[in-house]
């Protein structure tokens, strides 16, 4: 038996009115949970079903039904403490983590490169995990071939007048 399943087990009348208890209210529709909130987080804890879980799934699975395995709740109004059922979803870690307010979320928001290129299947080149833009590569190539260019003709320039200002 999985732990998700175990955490989701049945959930009696007295859990419920243990997990009401707890359950603060504010202007923006936010149910703030008042019980233990994890520091390192900023996410409420429920004991029940024998185990702590956070605060969120009981509330998703009470109002809003069972979890998929493998999937996690996100908070859609971006407050952790929350446990208002219409702010939170069941999703699969990938989106929840897209949905954030992460580092990967905003580099998979981007659709310019730092130049202001567009990041398009044509511009874009991917490797491992990161993006690159094509066009910013191709510039780079150009800059470097033309430094080197310039670098030649001053070293042709500098061997010119060296060798006609000698002795005749």
């Amino acid at each position: 038996m999985s732990s998700q399943s175990r955490c989701e087990a049945d959930v009696s009348e007295e859990d419920l009115i243990r997990f009401l208890a707890r359950v603060g209210a504010d202007e923006s529709g936010c149910w703030p949970w008042l019980g233990t909130i994890l520091p390192h987080t900023g996410y409420g804890q429920f004991y029940w079903s024998g185990r702590k879980n956070p605060a969120s799934r009981f509330a998703h699975l009470v109002w809003n039904g069972p979890i998929p395995p493998g999937w996690e709740v996100d908070h859609l109004c971006r407050t952790r403490a929350c446990v208002n059922p219409e702010h939170l979803e069941a999703v699969d870690h990938r989106t929840n983590i897209l949905r954030g307010e992460t580092f990967a979320a905003r580099q998979a928001a981007q659709t310019h490169c730092v130049n202001g290129h567009d990041f398009t299947e044509k511009n874009t080149y991917r490797w491992k995990t990161k993006r690159y833009c094509l066009q910013c590569q191709r510039d780079r190539k150009h800059s470097y071939w033309m430094e080197g260019r310039t670098a030649v003709q001053r070293r042709q320039r500098e061997d010119a007048n060296t060798s006609s200002g000698g002795c005749e």
